[in-house]
Order: structure tokens, then sequence, then C-alpha cells
């Protein structure tokens, strides 16, 4: 915004010359002209100068960055005033530039912008698509990319979650871990949904292979230990966006009757439940009556038989979920009918924590035990206490270590689901809760007493192997930032 034509020229042939992005959508000789062309292009960066006609350049950018929050202002000014320079930090201007410019000057200020007005442009196409997701939306979308066709895909990383098992799940994965997966292609944009380890990815349609594809690939060429089975749901092509999410809820059924444990899987809304099979029902029937009869070895060697089955077979968690159910049903037909439900529910949080077969093995093997127990209620109390105690003193000993709540209670004999929820009944918070508190409360000692540690050497002297990850929880429990609390 300039309101002499000479001036206005020379801006624009130099923006032009110092970076090949730069792409000049609009111009007004005064601040009033200004408004409704600033609204309608929605730029990434606007230079304006102070001293204009009908409206100056300080009163124009407060009068539309309240509807441009992602834009960035500069100010291009003769005048090197305090006053002018005061407005225009209280208005969050990103740079104050005096007349005349060379082209230097104005190159390193474009190399400090651009990059920032990428992010800003996909930071606003991501909250454009979790708007869509939760009902409603913009009136078009962010100028991030623009396709001929568009899908939608769900990515699980990790057990779909068939039931909350955040307040003791390990496991805190990010849009970040999807961007990586898709080698941050810049035809696709990731927004987390309700349940912490599924996101939801908009992405151009085309390309040979398609983004599924290609992060199905990328997932398996991983080799990080605990990088999580990726599942991928893949909606049909559409010509808007908004007519991808109308297929949301299809996509996450898809998910959940896809979802193949511990293996990285495409599947398609539409995908029809995996049925038990006839095998599955005979060893559900068998198993229910040596669990029954109490025959223990003829019990565990047909459940060891039923897990390889499913291993082999590469069973849906679906398919599995039903055989747990079947077979806890069976094997607790004369249980108190108000115990059922909750028995049901170990199998779902079982399965929404296990990351393979083994790990399902052990899980099943621990909470058939506590369900098979023999003892009166005051021992099984007693014995959940002892745990407990168990449990936090490991946890006060070892908090630098990577510890996981569910290695520890499958260490005491009990599910993860079935010890978490009994701590939270005992102590009022979850393990995970309580190893956290452990971790930060040490983390505050270190802080105060030794103010030369780094950042990164306290997260990893309480067991955070991630520096930002810590800083997000330390802020989450206490209030304030590790820095601000150091002082």
């Amino acid at each position: 915004m300039e309101d002499k034509p000479p001036i206005l020229r020379n801006i624009k042939q130099k923006l032009i010359a110092c970076n090949a992005e730069i792409e000049v959508v609009g111009e007004a000789a005064n601040g009033r002209d200004a408004v409704p062309m600033l609204l309608e292009q929605q730029p990434d960066i606007v230079f304006t100068d102070i001293r204009m006609p009908l409206m100056d350049g300080l009163a124009l950018i407060e009068a539309v960055q309240g509807q441009l929050p992602d834009t960035q202002f500069v100010i291009l000014s003769s005048y090197d005033e305090f006053e002018y320079a005061r407005t225009a930090l209280r208005l969050g201007v990103s740079e104050y530039l005096l007349k005349p410019m060379s082209a230097d000057e104005l190159a390193k200020v474009l190399d400090r912008l651009v990059p920032e007005a990428r992010r800003r442009r996909r930071r606003a196409a991501e909250r454009y698509l979790a708007a869509l997701l939760r009902g409603g939306a913009a009136a078009r979308m962010p100028g991030l990319f623009q396709s001929a066709g568009y899908r939608l895909l769900l990515v699980c990383l990790g057990p779909y979650p068939l039931a909350n098992v955040s307040a003791y799940s390990q496991q805190s994965w990010t849009e970040q871990d999807v961007y990586a997966l898709m080698s941050h292609d810049p035809q696709a944009i990731c927004a987390p949904t309700a349940d912490g380890n599924i996101f939801a990815v908009l992405a151009a349609d085309g390309g040979d292979p398609s983004v599924a594809r290609r992060m199905l690939e990328a997932a398996e060429a991983r080799q990080a230990a605990d990088a999580p089975f990726v599942t991928v749901a893949e909606g049909s092509p559409h010509a808007t966006p908004e007519a991808c999410t109308a297929g949301y809820a299809a996509l996450r059924t898809a998910l959940r009757l896809g979802q193949r444990l511990g293996q990285n899987t495409l599947t398609h809304a539409g995908i029809q439940p995996e049925a038990l099979s006839s095998g599955d029902r005979a060893l559900c029937q068998s198993l229910s009556a040596a669990g029954r009869d109490g025959r223990r070895e003829a019990f565990f060697a047909e459940l060891e038989t039923a897990l390889c089955t499913w291993r082999r077979e590469s069973a849906t968690q679906h398919r599995i979920q039903q055989a747990l159910r079947r077979l806890l049903k069976g094997m607790r037909r004369d249980a108190p009918e108000e115990d059922q439900p909750d028995e049901q529910m170990e199998i779902d949080e079982l399965l929404s924590l296990c990351a393979d077969h083994e790990e399902l093995r052990d899980g099943l093997l621990s909470l058939l035990n506590v369900l098979g127990r023999n003892t009166s209620d005051a021992e099984a109390q007693q014995s959940v206490l002892d745990a407990i105690e168990s449990v936090e003193a490991q946890i006060r000993v070892n908090y630098a270590q990577p510890l996981s709540v569910r290695e520890l209670a499958c260490a005491m004999g009990y599910a993860p689901a079935y010890f978490s929820r009994q701590y939270k009944k005992h102590r009022g918070v979850s393990p995970q809760k309580y190893l956290t508190s452990v971790r930060m409360n040490r983390a505050c000692e270190l802080l105060r007493a030794h103010p030369e540690l780094k950042l990164r050497q306290v997260s990893e002297m309480v067991g955070y192997a991630n520096p930002l990850y810590f800083s997000r929880i330390f802020k989450a429990t206490m209030g304030c930032s590790p820095s601000e609390y150091k002082g």
C-alpha cells in the first residue's frame, strides 16, 4: 500500500526480483481502498506505507488484522519516529523498514517472512480441516494447495482405541509423526481427531503411488523399535474438501474393522467385518470349558493355539475382539451379571493397548489370571494394595528410565487396564499421573538447584527423551514453562 506510484512500482519490482515465490496480488493508494481488497485476497504478507490519504497504514492494520490472523504486516516509512514504532510494536507488525530500502535489505526480510508465511498457511489449512471434521468451516479453504480432486484419509498410529486408555497409555503421537510418514508432502494436510492416535489427512487426489500407499511404504521402511504400526483408511476422491469429509464416519468404521494387530494395513470404506471362523468358535468353546473346569494346562495350551492361529492368519482386531468376548462370556457365565460389562471392557482396553501379538499374549494371560483367582475380596484387595505400593516404589527409584505402566502392571501379574482402574480407585489418580508427578517434582528440584542445566539435560534426567514433549508436560502440570519456573 503506497500512495506514490513511482515508489509503488519500485517496491513491486524489488519484491518480485528478490524471491521467486512472491506474487503481488493487489495494490492500493490509500488505506480505505485497501481494506476490502485485503479481506478478499487474504494475502500472506502486506507491505504498507504509514502516511497515506483517507486511512494511514497503522489504522489499516488495526482495521483488518483481526480478520487476517495469519497475515504478516511490514511497514515502509520515511519517518524514524518513536511513536510510530511503538504503535507498530503494539499491533504486532513483523518488520518496520525505513525508505529507501536496498534490495539486499528486502531480500533478508523476505528470507524471514516467506518460510513463516508457509508455516502460517499450513496451520490455517489444518484449522480448516479440523473445523470441517467438526461440521463447520470457513467459506473457503486457505490457499495451501489446490487440486482437481481430494481424498480424505484416516491414519491410526498403533492399536485402534476400542476404549479410552489415555490415562495409562505411554505413547503420545502428534501430527508431525504423520507428516513424517508422508515425507512432508506439500499436497497434504493433517489434523488431529478426538482420539489421540487417530489423525485425518486431506490430500490431493492422484499420484503414483497414492499418499496412502506411500505412508505404508514409509512405515514398513522404519527401523525404530518404538515406531507404531500404521492403519490407513482411504476415502473416495471428491471435487471439494467438504464432500470428502461427508465420509468421515464410514472411514472410522473402516479403521475399526480393518485394522490388523501389529501390521501396517490399508483399508477402505465399506469393508465388511471379518467373521469368526468355525475354528474360532470351536476354540472358544473348548477354552471356556477348560477355564470353568479349572484345567489350567489344557486351557493355556488351547489359548496358545488360538493366539498362533490369529497371528498366522493376520486376524483383524475386530475378529480377535469378538473371539475374546465370546471366550470370556463362556468362562464367566456364572459370574454376577453386573460384573460382565466390566470384564468385556477389560478386553477392549487390552486390545487398545497392544502393539503386537506378544503384548496381546502377555496381557491376556495376566487378565485371565486375575479373573481366575479364587481369593476372598479382602485378600484380593490386599494383593492389589501390595502391587500398588510396589509399583510406586519402582517409579520413585527408576523415574529417569523409560518406564511403562503397562510393563509394571504385567510384572506384578495384573492386566494393565485392571491395575490402572484399581490404582485410581485407591489413589484417586491414574498410575501414569503418579509417574508424571514424580518426574515433575524431580524436575523442579533440578531447575532450582542447578539453573545452569540445559532443558535437554533436565528432560533426560527425569525420563523424557524429547525435550519439547517434556516442556509441554511440565507446563500442563506446573502452570508455567521450565524456563519461567527457573526464572
